[in-house]
């Protein structure tokens, strides 16, 4: 099973004119920003989104989930600190934590097969950044590119490039129903060969996702993705994102990052 669960703090922006491309942001301007994901960058809950930061906005956030199975106990925590230099500019760090508490199969001294703990932890750090290229706007998409790279233990490098497009429709800006949204990305991986004997070392992923917003900023967001070479089931995640203008954030989903067998709703 796995939890997901997030807050984040201090988003305090300022707005700007637009143009054609790498715009400023309207006072009432919304982008496809959602809040971190288990990749590190803001988004759904794994995969990131297109939308960035305003000029002078600061945030900073944290993600804990747990995977269960018949052999692994694991922990996953990362932080993110991320900065807006311009309205369509954005970079960050996240830091992040592996918590295996891993069951081996051992003899007893009866020669029957037991499980035995064997806990160990893992750490790296990346920096990521993403440069917003079109807004929401008329009829084409708000559409971003970004990328993010680990460093620290060897299981745990990896290098990602990523392309993400965003859509909205208002359907009753003061009703139950607000609005529609739809996600739609990329992303490119490479990952350090330690860790491409569990997983595919070179990969594309696709994904696509959708959000429907709700009264008092109450976003229900599904997204479900290609799975990587070597993942057992395909990727999806479903749950609720709080986001309030204030600067602050909450959510809780349920999510199949693809290599686990079974979910859990909470």
């Amino acid at each position: 099973m796995t939890l997901y669960g997030d807050v984040s703090a201090g988003e305090v922006g300022n707005v700007g004119s637009t143009s054609s491309f790498f715009q400023d942001n309207d006072a009432d301007y919304v982008g496809g920003r959602g809040l971190i994901t288990a990749e590190g960058p803001s988004g759904m809950y794994l995969n990131p989104t297109s939308g960035t930061l305003a000029k002078g906005q600061f945030t900073s956030q944290f993600f804990s989930s747990g995977l269960e199975d018949n052999f692994n106990n694991t922990g996953y925590y990362n932080a993110l600190l991320s900065y807006g230099v311009t309205d369509w500019f954005e970079v960050g760090a996240v830091g992040y934590v592996r918590d295996l508490d891993r069951n081996i199969v051992v003899l007893n001294a009866s020669s029957e097969p037991v499980l035995q703990p064997d806990g160990h932890s893992t750490a790296a750090a990346w920096p990521m950044a993403r440069i917003l290229i079109l807004k929401d706007e008329q009829w084409w998409p708000e559409f971003s590119i970004g990328g993010y790279a680990s460093i620290g233990h060897d299981s745990l490098d990896k290098a990602t490039i990523f392309g993400a497009a965003y859509k909205r429709f208002v359907i009753q800006p003061k009703g139950f129903l607000r609005s529609i949204g739809f996600h739609t990305g990329v992303r490119q991986l490479w990952q350090d060969s330690d860790a491409s004997a569990q997983r595919s070392a070179v990969d594309l992923v696709g994904y696509f996702g959708g959000e429907i917003e709700l009264p008092n900023h109450l976003y229900l967001v599904s997204e479900v993705g290609t799975k990587e070479d070597d993942a057992r089931f395909v990727p999806f995640s479903v749950g609720a994102q709080l986001r309030l203008p204030q600067g602050y954030g909450l959510s809780l989903a349920a999510l199949q990052p693809g290599d686990q067998r079974t979910v859990a709703l909470p």
